[in-house]
């Protein structure tokens, strides 16, 4: 996510013409769009994939006393690829963390099917329906429904995880233990290093690239804990200066990865379960050679499986992960 620019006004304006956009959004003039980027109040932003804008939002009544933002627009250019549900819950970050609002609101039309689910999904209230003070192409008023949130809500809210861009279907690859992975390891350790200085409490090499004699997936994963996961500025910025990109947000992760998708960068709140578990089946796993095994069996037996997304690979190996971690339990 970032600033827009006048650079980017003609491409929003084209996204207002898509045909999942046109039928429910006033497409506006450039005249329009720059008075808006303008506007001290309102913050119109880029929602990328790597470095290829894909969606635009629009916050508005920013800094106006009321504590209560609108979300104005989102428009996302392709759908079904996650970019909806991340940008409205970026927005709710950054209305309620960012700018400590009470309130964030929205309209959008009623026969908007897809926008309604997405911001139920999202945590937003249905809170009535209105009549549009102006009138549609057509000269007709539509009816617009509104939804909103408060800062409480939010706070509340069991946000499930958003994975940023397409779904990536097909077979896993699993290769035999490479030794220079050790290395490759410690060249993305130093850039990480250099780019989150003081905020990356630990940097770690885990997964299965990790384990030596272990064959896993050509992808080095990497554990970066942070004091507090919710202050996403502190190293998604300093991460993204360093070529990694946000792929998937849930609860208590980030996950960014290269752009050439050989390493996935995992950001988890420092002393968490989740720092302790991916720790413990690491080290469990470089020392009992009967878990190893199984492990790898069970990963090459998956991996020959077509997978319309390749993240359901991971789901399925879930059984096998939590039975292993239970005996490096016992054991130590």
């Amino acid at each position: 996510m970032r600033a827009a620019t006048s650079a980017d006004i003609p491409v929003i304006i084209t996204w207002f013409e898509t045909p999942h956009a046109a039928p429910f959004l006033r497409k506006p003039s450039a005249e329009q769009v720059q008075a808006s980027l303008e506007d001290q109040r309102k913050a119109l932003c880029i929602v990328e994939d790597g470095n290829e804008p894909v969606g635009y939002l629009k916050l508005s009544d920013i800094g106006d006393g009321s504590q209560i933002i609108k979300l104005s627009i989102v428009l996302i250019a392709q759908q079904r690829h996650g970019y909806g549900s991340f940008a409205v819950r970026w927005a709710q970050q950054f209305a309620f963390s960012k700018c400590a609002a009470h309130r964030l609101w929205l309209e959008v039309t009623t026969d908007n099917v897809a926008a309604r689910r997405l911001y139920e999904t999202c945590g937003f209230v249905h809170e009535g329906t209105w009549r549009d003070g102006f009138p549609a192409d057509d000269g007709t008023f539509r009816d617009l429904a509104a939804y909103g949130m408060l800062a409480s809500e939010f706070l509340r809210l069991p946000l499930g995880a958003s994975v940023i861009g397409a779904a990536e279907s097909g077979t896993v690859l699993i290769v035999d233990y490479d030794p220079t992975w050790p290395h490759r390891f410690e060249e993305e350790r130093e850039r990480i290093a250099n780019a989150m200085g003081k905020v990356a409490q630990r940097i770690e090499h885990i997964g299965s690239t990790a384990v030596l004699q272990l064959a896993a997936k050509p992808i080095i994963d990497i554990m970066v804990t942070v004091g507090d996961i919710r202050h996403e500025d502190d190293y998604r910025f300093p991460l993204e200066s360093a070529g990694y990109h946000l792929r998937v947000v849930e609860p208590g992760h980030r996950m960014f990865r290269s752009k050439s998708h050989d390493v996935q960068v995992h950001v988890w709140q420092a002393r968490s379960e989740d720092e302790s578990r991916h720790l413990l089946l690491r080290d469990w796993l470089r020392q009992d050679s009967g878990d190893r095994e199984l492990y790898e069996q069970t990963k090459r037996s998956l991996a020959a499986q077509d997978w319309t997304d390749r993240n359901h690979y991971a789901e399925a190996k879930t059984p096998i992960i939590n039975s292993i971690l239970e005996r490096a339990r016992r054991a130590t």
